[in-house]
């Protein structure tokens, strides 16, 4: 009797607008998934001479799981978990991105002008992510003499700055800026698992589910994963035809940690590995009499974290830690002139093995644990960017 496979499985995620009155639904392409439901076994306490249990029964109905992807250029699903992680999804007229038009951020560029990491320039009708700023200003000839006008597999050389090509003015990407927000999305999202057994389909609907958290591991060598946890209030099986249609959406190419810059005015250091860490500790262990599933999900107090793994270097790292430095922290991500940038503008060493320790004759490692706060000046703990 033929058996399922992973091969040949989907997962698909619905997003709401906040009113209800849109949708849009997204295949996701992932490395693992872990949606299921969970019943606890309520066994019989009575005492009895059989030495037997004398009756079982099932208790609350969980309806958890999460999907472990790659963090691509282009998917535009990346964008609404991002959103619906801080709490900035399921906008008006359904739309994840803030800002996009006008697209902001481009300088022509017609004078002398210094790059600036993550802004966007028009040279000669060709539109262009500055991924290394410049130390000093450049003329437009300068720049012409460097960029080409032919997209390219790198970054382009300008001075002392790096340039990647994104395409032709014309073409206008799609920007996303997402802050820690106080409240989580109205609409909850739901996903859908499908499981293809001789030629037939078996599919699981989740409903009511809300991001909990995300846990970005960054290896220098290799692909960015991100590893989306959520809670949901009920899961069923449904017919095929009840499994929506996904509209289009790009993949494009998995960003690597070689490609991952990190910035910090106060700590420097060449960084090894990175992994970052987002909650909403969200508590879904809230039931009431008369039902088996949850009442509510509620989010807790957001916290950030995460571990970067120095090379011994200098003592700065060292020094923060020992004095509780308030520093502000960013990864970030650039290829093809698309970017991903995770902005952590209060943060602080505060755990992991900062004082430099002897293994052996090899490289001297520096593990640290970092933590984020509120910056009362900027008014934010944690802010995405992103453009596709």
């Amino acid at each position: 009797m033929p058996v399922a496979t992973g091969s040949n499985t989907s997962l698909l995620m619905k997003v709401f607008t906040n009113d209800d009155t849109t949708s849009k639904s997204f295949l996701l392409p992932f490395v693992s998934e872990t949606f299921s439901e969970n019943i606890n076994p309520i066994i019989s306490e009575a005492i009895n001479s059989s030495r037997a249990v004398l009756s079982a029964r099932g208790g609350n109905i969980r309806s958890d799981g999460g999907a472990t992807l790659e963090v691509t250029t282009e998917s535009e699903a990346l964008n609404h978990l991002f959103a619906h992680l801080l709490g900035k999804g399921g906008g008006a007229g359904f739309d994840a991105y803030p800002a996009t038009a006008p697209f902001p951020n481009v300088i022509a560029i017609v004078a002398a002008v210094s790059l600036v990491r993550g802004t966007y320039y028009s040279v000669n009708g060709g539109r262009y992510l500055c991924v290394k700023p410049t130390t000093t200003a450049l003329s437009l000839g300068d720049i012409t003499d460097f960029v080409s006008l032919q997209e390219g597999d790198g970054d382009l050389p300008c001075g002392t700055g790096l340039l990647q090509y994104y395409g032709a003015m014309a073409v206008i990407p799609k920007r996303m800026v997402v802050r820690g927000a106080k409240h989580l999305p109205v609409k909850p999202l739901e996903f859908f698992k499908t499981f293809e057994v001789a030629n037939e389909d078996i599919n699981i609907k989740f409903e009511g589910v809300k991001v909990n958290s995300v846990e970005i591991s960054v290896p220098q060598e290799g692909i960015v994963t991100a590893n989306f946890a959520a809670l949901g209030s009920v899961s069923s099986p449904i017919n095929g035809s009840n499994v929506p249609t996904a509209d289009a959406d790009n993949y494009g190419d998995g960003y690597t940690g070689y490609e991952c810059v990190v910035l910090s005015e106060t700590v420097t250091g060449a960084v090894q590995t990175a992994t970052i860490s987002i909650s909403n500790e969200l508590d879904g262990d809230v039931w009431k009499l008369g039902s088996r599933y949850r009442h509510d999900i509620v989010a807790q107090r957001r916290s950030n974290s995460g571990n970067v793994v120095l090379y011994l270097e200098n003592l700065d790292a060292y020094n923060a830690f020992k004095d509780e430095t308030t520093f502000e922290l960013k990864f970030f991500f650039a290829y093809k002139g698309r970017y991903l940038e995770i902005d952590f503008p209060a943060a602080k060493f505060l755990g992991g093995s900062p004082t430099p320790q002897i293994g052996g004759n090899g490289v001297i490692t520096v593990p640290v644990d970092f933590q984020t706060m509120m910056d009362a000046t900027k008014g934010y703990d944690v802010q995405i960017s992103r453009v596709i």
